[in-house]
């Protein structure tokens, strides 16, 4: 496996390549960059199969290198800070590492890459599975039907035992069925649960904050006045799911 890493400290990216060598003999990490202009130069003309690539470099930040060069290599994002997760997975990023890069969890990113990658079959009947989860839910308001295409799903969430659907245009529906059974007709690639209260849809997560004991406050948009913590026992899942 041919990789390159993309780090302005020196230390880090020793580091970072010795926890690599640690996990897989056969990696090589063909060059170090620590600039946005050295990455855009490098990998404009060069070609890898994995990405490692810290947030914050010397000259910028390197989500810029993204408007320069298109890149279809995946990427580990490794960074010391939680607040650029919702911009990293726009990109191709499969894992989002926290500094110290911990051991364990640079294996299951290595581990998540051989599974998906190089496998064609696993995208062969992606049409098909996606085919069978919800697209549009009908809903009934005191005066009118509609139907709403699931992408139009900011979150949904339960309120006096009542299930309610937030779109993204900040409308609020009643839903007749119980938030259980909707969960099991939404795509989980795009939706998740993150406690008895709320489902939530990938593209509508704005920022996510650390609480205490592991769990994660999300802020959503459009905006919604009660807290939306991932539940202790979900949190574990939510991660996983946000590097999916």
């Amino acid at each position: 496996m041919r990789c390159v890493i993309v780090e302005d400290e020196p230390y880090v990216a020793k580091h970072l390549n010795y926890l690599l060598l640690t996990c897989d003999k056969k990696i090589e990490v063909l060059t170090i960059l620590s600039t946005v202009v050295d990455a855009v130069t490098w990998l404009s003309e060069n070609e890898v199969d994995l990405i490692f690539m810290d947030i914050q470099l010397l000259d910028g930040n390197s989500f810029e290198i993204f408007d320069y060069v298109q890149i279809n290599t995946p990427i580990v994002f490794t960074t010391s800070y939680n607040s650029f997760a919702v911009e990293a997975f726009k990109q191709n990023s499969i894992a989002y590492l926290l500094k110290p890069i911990d051991l364990d969890e640079l294996k299951v990113a290595l581990t998540k890459y051989k599974n998906w990658f190089g496998k064609s079959e696993l995208y062969a009947n992606f049409s098909y599975i996606e085919s069978t989860y919800q697209k549009r839910l009908l809903l009934k308001t005191s005066t009118q039907l509609k139907s709403l295409d699931v992408k139009e799903i900011a979150f949904l969430y339960v309120k006096y035992k009542q299930v309610f659907v937030k779109d993204k245009a900040g409308n609020t529906y009643p839903y007749e069925n119980k938030l259980e059974f909707i969960e099991k007709k939404l795509n989980p690639e795009q939706f998740f649960r993150i406690n008895r209260q709320f489902i939530i849809n990938r593209d509508s997560i704005k920022e996510m904050h650390y609480e205490t004991r592991g769990r994660v406050r999300i802020i959503i948009t459009p905006n919604f006045q009660e807290d939306m913590i991932v539940s202790i026992d979900r949190a574990i899942e939510f991660k996983k799911w946000l590097n999916f």
